[in-house]
């Protein structure tokens, strides 16, 4: 009887260990089937996917939709040290129609204006005056150029002041009227009448 009892001991622990090992080997197989899943190539972590870096990259600025026809220039001896204002470039305006965008850049506010173009006329001296707004149908940041054959003279309002400018062949300088104006004593005319010079002939008949 004890043989017999030992034996079946033996064939149950038997049993025992082949039912482990086959549970263990099917919860192995349904691991790695759901750590396949889960897992993308490239990304052994499990973790969601990581986006392409195309898709992360951002502009650090904006694109600018139109080229800037009025830039800041590094200073010339040629326009003179003493000269009020900064220097400027001024590409031919001669050309614009109505409906066209300009971008203009105020160097002392370091700021882009992009406006558009209400009227261009052209003068009967052959000059092309292009008028605009910066501000669209409000109308208060109002921009003017009257374009010649070498000078152009532009008067332009934004949000931060009146400038104006004036350029030769490309090359000029642009001014704010609060610059123009600091020194000038408004209570004093702006006109002198000249003294009469007395003269002892006013007195003598010409002589027949």
């Amino acid at each position: 009887m004890k043989k017999i009892h030992i034996v079946s001991v033996v064939l149950l622990s038997t049993l025992f260990i082949v039912i482990g090992v086959a549970l263990r080997n099917e919860t192995d197989e349904l691991g790695q089937g759901f750590g396949e899943e889960i897992r993308q190539p490239g990304n052994i972590s499990g973790d969601p996917p990581v986006k392409d870096k195309e898709e992360e990259l951002i502009p650090p600025y904006p694109i600018e939709t139109t080229q800037l026809v009025l830039k800041g220039r590094e200073s010339s001896s040629a326009l003179g040290s003493d000269s009020k204002g900064v220097e400027i470039t001024l590409f031919d305006l001669s050309m614009h129609e109505v409906g066209d965008e300009i971008a203009l850049l105020i160097p002392q506010e370091d700021r882009v204006y992009q406006g558009s173009v209400t009227d261009a006329q052209t003068t009967v001296a052959g000059n092309r005056v292009i008028t605009g707004f910066f501000d669209g149908s409000l109308k208060r940041q109002r921009f003017i150029f009257t374009v010649g054959s070498s000078q152009t003279f532009g008067t332009l309002q934004t949000s931060e002041g009146r400038y104006q400018l004036e350029t030769r062949n490309g090359v000029g300088r642009i001014i704010s009227v609060v610059e123009i104006n600091e020194g000038l004593d408004f209570s004093k005319p702006d006109f002198r009448i000249p003294q009469r010079r007395e003269s002892g002939l006013d007195n003598k008949s010409p002589k027949l």
